[in-house]
C-alpha cells in the first residue's frame, strides 16, 4: 500500500508539472472603453431631470444601507424603505450586513433580490444598487464567492485573475440585484466627475441633516476629507466622526493619504466643543474615558 502510495504521489506531481509547463497563460483583457450615451438616453436623462422636483434632485444625492432579509409588508422596516423611495426619494441603497447577539448576519440572497426588486418598482427613478463587494460577494451576501484581499491579488502579478475576480463578483452581484461597485477614482469616470470640495462636503452633511429626520446618526468622515474639515464637519449636523483604520488600502490607492488615531479623534471632538465616547456598531452602548 505504501508502494502504491508512492507511486501515486509522483504520478501526481509528474502531472502537476506537465500541465504547469504547457499551459498559456491567457492574455490579460483591454482595457474598458468609457461609456456614451445613446441619443435617446441622452434625451431620456434631459428630460427626467426637466420633470424632477427640487425634493426629488435632492433625494437623489443620498444613499442608505439595506438589509436583504424576508419582510413583511406590514413590518416597520418594509414601510421605513418604501417611505425612502416614495417620499424621501432616495436615489441610491447599499446592501449590508447587521450585528446580532449572534455575530453578524448576512443579507441573503433571494430575500435580497426581491427586496431590490420590489425598491425598483416603488422608484420614479430607477435606483443605484450598490454595496462593498471588494472580496467578492460574500461581504455582505451570504453564499457568496470570496476572494482575498486586492493586495494579495495584485502580488500574483497577473491581471487576468484579476478580471476575473471581478466578473464572478459583477455576475453574482447582478443576480441579487447590485449592478456595479462605486470606484471613481480607479475608472473612466473618475476622469470626468468634478473633484468634489470641501463647501460641497459640509452642505452634503447640512442638507443630510435637514432632509434626513428618520436617520438618528450622521457621520463626518476624515479619512477623504481629511481630520480639519471632519472636525468641521460637527458644526454642520454631524454627531460621529467615525474610527480609526486598522488597515485600509482602497483610498489609499487612489492617492488619499489621511491618517489618524484615537487621541487625535478625541482632541478635535473636545476642541469643537463636544464630549467624546466610544459607542458600538448599532449605537446602543456608549464609554466615557
Amino acid at each position: 500500500m505504501r508502494k502504491l502510495n508512492r507511486w501515486l504521489l509522483l504520478l501526481a506531481l509528474s502531472l502537476m508539472a506537465t500541465t504547469g509547463s504547457t499551459q498559456k497563460t491567457p492574455r490579460a483583457p483591454a482595457a474598458p472603453k468609457p461609456a456614451k450615451l445613446s441619443p435617446e438616453g441622452e434625451r431620456w436623462v434631459a428630460q427626467t431631470l426637466k420633470q424632477m422636483s427640487l425634493d426629488e434632485k435632492i433625494g437623489q444625492l443620498f444613499a442608505v444601507w439595506a438589509y436583504g432579509s424576508f419582510l413583511s409588508t406590514e413590518s416597520q422596516d418594509y414601510k421605513d424603505l418604501l417611505r425612502d423611495v416614495e417620499e424621501k426619494h432616495i436615489g441610491t441603497f447599499a446592501i449590508q450586513t447587521q450585528g446580532s447577539p449572534l455575530g453578524v448576519e448576512y443579507s441573503q440572497v433571494y430575500p435580497t433580490a426581491i427586496l431590490v426588486n420590489t425598491l425598483q418598482k416603488h422608484a420614479k427613478v430607477p435606483l443605484l444598487i450598490g454595496a462593498d463587494f471588494e472580496r467578492g460577494t460574500s461581504m455582505r451576501v451570504e453564499e457568496g464567492a470570496s476572494f482575498p484581499h486586492a493586495m494579495a491579488v495584485g502580488a500574483t502579478n497577473r491581471p487576468e485573475d484579476a478580471y476575473t475576480m471581478g466578473k464572478i463578483t459583477a455576475l453574482e452581484g447582478k443576480a441579487v440585484g447590485v449592478p456595479w461597485i462605486f470606484a471613481p477614482e480607479n475608472t473612466p469616470l473618475g476622469k470626468k466627475v468634478p473633484e468634489a470640495t470641501a463647501f460641497d462636503y459640509l452642505k452634503t452633511l447640512a442638507i443630510s441633516r435637514l432632509y434626513l429626520d428618520n436617520i438618528d446618526h450622521i457621520q463626518s468622515s476624515w479619512l477623504t476629507p481629511g481630520i480639519k474639515i471632519c472636525q468641521v464637519g460637527l458644526q454642520f449636523g454631524a454627531d460621529d466622526v467615525g474610527s480609526i483604520l486598522i488597515e485600509e488600502n482602497v483610498v489609499f490607492a487612489a492617492g488619499v493619504r489621511n491618517r489618524t488615531n484615537e487621541e487625535e479623534l478625541r482632541r478635535i471632538i473636545s476642541d469643537a466643543g463636544y464630549i467624546p465616547a466610544q459607542r458600538d456598531t448599532l449605537y446602543l452602548s456608549y464609554v466615557l474615558k
